[in-house]
């Protein structure tokens, strides 16, 4: 009897180890202006607005990104994509645009309470680190199916800044507490269920398909100089002065 119990939970432990190994797979893709996600963000825009917006966006619809998590880290990445029968003039902006998005890389770890976001400036890679929680979200009770899961709108109320970004920029969320893991596109982060969907003003990305138990391996990021998010903030918001007192 002691022998088929013990046999029992050594196979269950087994069991238990394989699955925190596996890793689940997010494919998000990208939509830009008219063909927002989410409607109360297309009300924000006139129609010459969304107009002017889908023709400096043009062509990231056409992206595809992977979010890699399991329980402890996750990875952030923009996939490979083959580029069909388009103009050379278009063909051209996509190249660019796949330049820039190909470098940035984002990746984080609950277990070291780190965050690590890989980009390019002037010429030189950068590792730009902080800890995890850094931003803060306002929670809200409206809710939306999205595919399967039940998702609650969430808003940024801390942390543009901090990520980069304008400090006038709205940033939403729709996060479903079904896959309760605090991950999500970009170093998007620390809601209470994995991000279906975010927007950044004329930006939405959203989850199109989610694949569980997958075999692909989460790597560190490494390959870059370290700078923390407080130093990588301060040098854009120079390089955005300049460009203000050059214009």
């Amino acid at each position: 009897m002691k022998k088929t119990a013990f046999l029992f939970y050594f196979i269950l432990f087994c069991i238990n180890s394989f699955a925190q190994t596996k890793t689940t797979k997010v494919t998000y893709k990208l939509a830009i202006g008219n063909n927002l996600i989410s409607e109360e963000l297309s009300s924000k825009y006139t129609t010459a607005q969304l107009e002017a917006i889908k023709i400096r966006y043009a062509n990231y619809n056409l992206l595809e990104y992977t979010l890699l998590f399991n329980s402890s880290e996750s990875l952030f990445y923009l996939n490979d994509i083959e580029i069909g029968l388009i103009s050379d003039f278009e063909n051209n902006k996509l190249k660019n645009i796949l330049k820039t998005e190909k470098k940035k890389k984002y990746y984080k770890n609950l277990k070291s309470d780190k965050i690590v976001f890989a980009t390019s400036m002037g010429g030189e890679n950068l590792l730009i680190t902080g800890k995890t929680n850094q931003i803060k979200w306002k929670l809200t009770s409206k809710s939306k199916i999205i595919g399967k899961n039940t998702c609650y709108k969430a808003i940024l109320i801390e942390g543009n800044k901090l990520l980069g970004f304008n400090q006038n920029m709205i940033i939403e969320a729709w996060y479903t507490p079904e896959i309760p893991v605090p991950y999500g596109p970009l170093h998007f982060e620390g809601l209470p269920g994995l991000i279906l969907e975010l927007s950044l003003g004329p930006k939405t990305y959203y989850a199109s398909s989610i694949k569980y138990n997958t075999n692909n391996v989460i790597e560190e990021l490494v390959d870059g100089k370290v700078i923390t998010r407080e130093r990588y903030g301060s040098i854009l918001e120079k390089f955005a002065e300049e460009m203000f007192t050059k214009n």
